[in-house]
């Protein structure tokens, strides 16, 4: 059990990260797109994740 909380914790804490670098990325840019369009993309590689780690459960 102490492993799959782990594994869902480095998932979360990755997606963090990955969101964090976007955003600072854009603060750089002039133009900011919609945040919707930074975290579409993470949304669906999380998603992704979940199944992957739902699917090794089993």
């Amino acid at each position: 059990m102490r492993r799959k909380k782990h594994q869902w914790t480095m998932v979360a804490e990755y997606s963090a990260e990955a969101i964090l670098r976007r955003v600072h990325a854009l603060q750089n840019d002039d133009f900011m797109p919609p945040i919707e369009a930074i975290l579409a993309p993470l949304e669906a590689e999380l998603k992704l994740a979940i199944r992957g780690w739902e699917g090794s459960r089993r």
